[in-house]
């Protein structure tokens, strides 16, 4: 998990679509891919380019993926769809400490 980053993107994206998914009170009926409408190395390429003065690979873990606008915003307006929720557009990388402090509000 530590040592490859496409291993953990991959991984991440999975956890990120059943959170989605339960959250939503749906099944999985799609492969991942299809359900989120990109690949891990997609979301590894799209990461990469927004990453800031420090985040690596390697220190993944002191940054997570964030969604720019969270989850529950996207279910209290309706919306369960997760190749909308966990769009490329709606996700970025964010310092961990960042991220939590940012809760579930949309800074935008």
């Amino acid at each position: 998990y530590h040592g490859d980053h496409l291993f953990s993107a991959n991984y991440k994206l999975r956890a990120m679509l059943r959170r989605v998914l339960m959250a939503a009170g749906e099944n999985k009926d799609l492969c991942t891919f299809e359900a989120v409408g990109y690949t891990a190395d997609q979301l590894v390429q799209r990461l990469s380019v927004n990453m800031r003065a420090g985040m690596t690979w390697d220190n993944f873990g002191d940054w997570e993926i964030d969604h720019k606008i969270p989850v529950s915003v996207f279910l209290s307006r309706g919306e369960t769809r997760p190749r909308i929720i966990n769009a490329l557009s709606n996700l970025q990388p964010l310092w961990k400490e960042e991220n939590r402090s940012k809760g579930a509000r949309y800074v935008g």
